[in-house]
């Protein structure tokens, strides 16, 4: 009976529209009710004021698509952009972002970013209906049911796919270069070329990050045994296409990049891609482009790396074992759960998976080596690939290798994902799995923007006015503007202030999870925190002790 109506494209369609449906209305709640994350004001700032001016001069470690995506809505809202500021003349695109945001007339913060924020959620949902016609197309409606199941109740890909950065677009036009590569490869015809170059550049210029596509579509090429005249055809219109497209997106800078020094001269050998770019400037007289030289950041960016925060312990550089244990414990249970259920079913591997196979290993390869641990939205790109995957060997091979307990497993699984999933909305970028204690637990695991990227001080502002209170002490890890939301400007003390004899003004202190363990400073400032339970946790990002006894002078500077 499932099987029969599952092959009635009405019924299946009504499915997948429940789902793509209940993500939307997950992603519209939590766009509502979340402040702004860390990053969002510098990408709003930079997307709006390159429509605007032709300017990249904000943040240009980023390619612009994304950002100029998320920016349209503002050219009918008209805010100031701030050009007559400081953070102007200093390209300072978190102080550039705050202005834009907080310093309107007649526009409050929530009616900038919320319109911006639904240009992502757009991009979620037609990640979702492509993978389902995709699949359906390729796979069977079984399959591309469960994918699309997978892909809408992923807390991570909701979370991440609500806000204004470019995590997710590169997600969405990484997996749409892919499946147009793999179109051409079969039907190797002008017009999916064409598309195949279009999507390439699409995902270059929206995350650097994208250039894992170049090793991908190689091994493409080679394990399909594509005849060399197809492959110099194909690869000659993906460059033409995806370079048009690029220097589009960079708008006047690329036509300013003509009076540009050649990338040798500007570009040192400190990377690997330092040095490709080095020997591209020389050999075929590159210019030294702001996308080349936004590569050429990426890649020193990866080299310095960036504090990272794992089980504890705090690193400047890169482990090979964050992001599969970011993917263990960030993926819901149920997910895994079906993951399991795939391995054994790898042995019946066919030919057509490697399409989606080839990028997972590579993109993989990357993650294991990358110098910049910050969070799962770095992961993002992996999940469309894996769930389908997962999604297409069940449906095709667990009845065969499962029998009878197929149906049952299968469906413990799904029901599984659904309750986790369920739970934690509309928090979702605070999710942990059950196995690992869920989000109470979070803290002790991974931190940033795996758990706190600023999102819920709007939050606390609404416990505290249910409340009737306004006497806190605040720790803010974020770049909202605490004045906006009305707090006192009171700080949370550290250890060190209190041994000195400091008594905190307030009966309450909220601290931002990322400070309570002391990511990006010493962690000893807060152990007196960390030694207390909190009397709340808002969204379970910002912990709210009571401190009444502190303030009234009941516990002698000797206990700090």
């Amino acid at each position: 009976m499932w099987n029969r109506l599952l092959h009635r494209r009405a019924a299946w369609l009504a499915c997948v529209l429940v789902l793509v449906t209940l993500q939307f209305a997950r992603q519209f709640t939590a766009a509502l009710q979340e402040t702004q994350v860390f990053d969002e004001g510098l990408h709003l700032s930079a997307g709006y004021t390159i429509l605007l001016t032709g300017d990249y001069r904000l943040n240009p470690e980023h390619p612009p698509l994304g950002r100029i995506l998320n920016a349209l809505p503002l050219l009918f809202l008209k805010p100031d952009p701030k050009l007559d500021t400081q953070g102007w003349k200093d390209a300072d695109a978190i102080t550039v972002g705050r202005e834009l945001l907080y310093r309107q007339p007649h526009l409050t913060p929530d009616q900038i970013l919320l319109p911006a924020r639904l240009v992502t959620i757009i991009l979620t949902l037609v990640l979702a209906l492509t993978l389902a016609f995709w699949v359906r197309a390729r796979y069977g409606p079984g399959a591309a049911l469960l994918a699309v199941f997978l892909v809408t109740l992923d807390p991570n890909l909701s979370a991440h796919g609500h806000y204004v950065t470019t995590d997710f677009a590169a997600t969405l036009t990484c997996f749409l270069a892919v499946i147009a590569f793999d179109r051409m490869q079969r039907r190797n015809r002008v017009l999916d070329i064409l598309w195949a170059g279009l999507a390439l550049g699409a995902a270059l210029v929206s995350k650097f990050s994208a250039v894992f596509l170049l090793p991908v579509f190689a091994a493409l090429w080679l394990l399909h045994r594509t005849s060399w005249r197809a492959v110099l055809l194909q690869s000659a219109g993906l460059i033409l296409l995806s370079a048009v497209v690029v220097a589009v997106s960079y708008g006047p800078e690329t036509w300013r990049s003509r009076h540009a020094p050649r990338l040798n001269e500007v570009v040192k050998k400190d990377t690997a891609i330092g040095y490709a770019l080095r020997v591209g400037g020389r050999y075929l007289h590159l210019p030294a482009h702001p996308f080349f030289l936004g590569l050429n950041e990426m890649a020193l960016h990866q080299k310095s790396g960036h504090p990272s925060y794992m089980r504890g312990t705090v690193r400047q550089h890169g482990s090979w074992d964050y992001f599969p244990f970011v993917f263990a414990v960030k993926t819901p249970l149920g997910t895994l759960l079906l993951c399991l259920l795939a391995l054994p079913l790898f042995r019946r591997f066919s030919r057509d998976l490697l399409v989606m196979a080839i990028p997972l290993c590579i993109y993989w390869a990357l993650c294991l080596t990358s110098g910049i641990n910050i969070g799962v939205r770095h992961l993002l790109p992996v999940f469309p690939f894996t769930y389908a995957l997962a999604a297409i060997l069940i449906a095709r091979h667990a009845a065969q290798f499962y029998r009878q307990a197929a149906p049952g497993l299968v469906g413990a699984a799904c029901l599984v994902l659904a309750c986790e999933s369920a739970y934690i909305a509309p928090h979702d970028i605070a999710f942990f799995n059950a196995a690992v204690g869920g989000p109470a637990n979070g803290p002790k695991l991974l931190l940033d923007s795996n758990l706190d990227w600023g999102q819920d001080l709007g939050n606390l502002r609404r416990w505290l006015d249910a409340r009737g209170r306004n006497d806190v002490c605040l720790a803010y890890f974020g770049s909202a503007d605490e004045k906006y939301y009305r707090f006192q400007g009171w700080a949370v003390p550290a250890n060190m202030h209190l041994r000195a004899g400091e008594r905190p003004p307030c009966h309450f202190a909220a601290i931002s999870v990322t400070l309570l363990e002391g990511v990006y400073h010493e962690r000893a400032w807060y152990t007196w925190l960390r030694a207390r339970q909190p009397l709340a946790r808002i969204g379970w990002s910002i912990y709210v002790y009571d401190v009444a006894d502190v303030s009234e002078g009941k516990v002698p500077k000797e206990s700090f």
